[in-house]
């Protein structure tokens, strides 16, 4: 006896053709969540923030954002409240759950 599996690639094919939208989508959540973490004292640091041209990460532009990403010091607390290093990283604690959902949809659109 011989079986023949036919598997129905749409959806794979679907799901591939959505990785750059769900990349993308990613990015944007992902600057979105980290905006309250961004140290801010002229709003400068938080503006420069955006979406890596190959949709692989975000960045922050300013000339001393890794300075402050890897700083241990003091932050001013008066305009964002959770402001303080490593932003994204703590961005990710609280909102990995969201960002699931944010691929998933974008994925299966």
């Amino acid at each position: 006896m011989k079986i023949v599996i036919r598997p129905d690639l749409s959806v794979m094919r679907r799901i591939a053709g959505n990785i750059p939208a769900a990349r993308r989508a990613l990015c944007e959540a992902v600057l979105r969540s980290a905006e309250p973490y961004v140290p801010y004292k002229t709003g400068y640091l938080m503006s420069t923030g955006g979406v890596i041209r190959d949709l692989s990460g975000v960045t922050y532009g300013a000339p001393y954002a890794s300075r402050m990403y890897y700083h241990d010091g003091s932050f001013s607390k008066r305009v964002h409240r959770l402001a303080g290093p490593r932003w994204v990283e703590r961005a990710a604690d609280a909102s990995s759950g969201e960002w699931e959902r944010i691929i998933l949809g974008e994925l299966l659109r």
